[in-house]
């Protein structure tokens, strides 16, 4: 086994041949409070993923450039996906039931592997691998009904489905038949929570905090105010652009309600954002459909100016203004008629304690007007205070008599 520092854009993850359906944000933000005492990553002599996602993901959201990684001196999926499940089932973060099912099924019934190897391989009792291969005809139409709806919420084409799901050891569906899927209620009330249980009822909306479990990224969002956004103005099935997505709570929000998105960021730190530059335009979707609802949330001036990419959003005032007018002027080609186009803006001192007043909010929608939408609503959505200043900002403040700003507008548009 050799070790060496890599390019994490080198590093390639095949979730053909990884055995994890979902990541732990808790897990991750406790690895990044301790990147540098993390062990190597997993990988294959290819440069393909055995174990390791988690750390990856830390990785990029500490802007690491490089990452520390074991190699084993194989190539074939085959062996590829065997050592992953081995690594990922007996130590560390194991698999859980669903991917131990998942798993178990994909064993069986593709790689012909005995009951008693399975279990051994994923670290589980002789019994439970009977449990599971008992009910195998439920459990692999139930998990593929789960990746059929993964990957239409996910915006991807019927014939790609089709051809992902033929990979993945399913048997040949017609485009048809994967349509009739996708448009079963039954199946998305299953896998998605299509409404809310507690939405705001006003527009001024309560101070949310960070869900504890979300990945903690320079300007993130509480779950709760894209989960408000998503249920006021959008049904289930509708499609959500975010084309500054950081670090994916869009997706993961229009997952959990039944919602299509496709996600874009100049900088992606998961594999579902694709790369793009919002100032240079947005992508047609392959689906050959319009969306119902562009969100983003810009980066602003000078708020967390050295945690962005160089930009022309964070130069100054007058270029964030102008980068708004060309953002959101790239919008109308990919949105329906009627469509919304959301926005968060957050009014602000040039500085934290002084400096004239920029007015982003009327600014902005004066600029977005122009471009061919009506300003339908103006939501007061604060930040938190106790999260935005720290014990020694807020004494700061006090000793110098200023109010500290916790001003934050989520503006509605619709495209004439």
């Amino acid at each position: 086994m050799n070790k060496m520092k890599l390019k994490l854009s080198e590093i390639i993850f095949d979730a053909e041949v990884y055995p994890r359906i979902n990541k732990d944000d808790e897990k991750i933000n406790l690895y990044r409070q301790a990147i540098d005492l993390l062990p190597p990553i997993i990988i294959s002599k290819n440069k393909k993923l055995i174990d390791g996602y988690h750390r990856l993901i830390a990785y990029r959201l500490e802007q690491k450039k490089e990452i520390e990684a074991e190699v084993l001196d194989i190539t074939e999926d085959h062996d590829i996906y065997l050592e992953a499940l081995e690594r990922n089932s007996s130590h560390g973060m194991q698999l859980n039931l669903a991917e131990k099912k998942r798993a178990a099924i994909a064993l069986y019934e593709k790689y012909r592997f005995t009951q008693k190897k399975i279990a051994k391989i994923l670290s589980v009792t002789h019994q439970s691998i009977s449990n599971y291969i008992a009910d195998i005809i439920k459990i692999k139409k139930e998990e593929r009904a789960r990746m059929i709806l993964d990957l239409y919420l996910k915006c991807y084409p019927l014939n790609e489905i089709g051809k992902l799901l033929k990979k993945a050891g399913h048997s040949d569906l017609k485009t048809s038949q994967i349509d009739e899927i996708t448009r079963d209620s039954e199946i998305l009330a299953k896998f998605c929570k299509i409404g809310m249980t507690s939405p705001q009822h006003s527009n001024a909306w309560k101070q949310f905090i960070l869900d504890k479990n979300q990945i903690k990224f320079k300007g993130q969002l509480p779950k709760e105010v894209v989960q408000n956004i998503i249920y006021y103005y959008t049904e289930p099935r509708d499609i959500v652009i975010d084309p500054m997505a950081g670090s994916g709570i869009t997706g993961v929000v229009c997952k959990e309600m039944g919602r299509r998105y496709k996600l874009y960021d100049i900088n992606p730190i998961l594999e579902e954002i694709e790369q793009i530059d919002i100032l240079k335009g947005i992508p047609k979707l392959k689906i050959n459909k319009l969306a119902d609802l562009i969100f983003f949330d810009p980066w602003y001036f000078s708020l967390l100016k050295n945690d962005y990419p160089s930009s022309k959003f964070t130069e100054s005032y007058d270029s964030f203004l102008e980068s708004i007018k060309k953002a959101t002027k790239n919008c109308p080609p990919v949105l329906k008629k009627g469509g919304r186009l959301v926005l968060l803006m957050k009014p602000m001192r040039e500085k934290l304690y002084e400096g004239r007043w920029l007015p982003s909010s009327r600014d902005s929608s004066i600029l977005i007007e122009k471009n061919g939408f009506e300003l339908i609503q103006e939501i007061s959505a604060p930040l938190s205070f106790h999260e935005t200043f720290s014990p020694q900002q807020v004494k700061e403040a006090e000793e110098r008599k200023v109010l500290l700003n916790i001003v934050n507008h989520i503006l509605v548009f619709r495209k004439m």
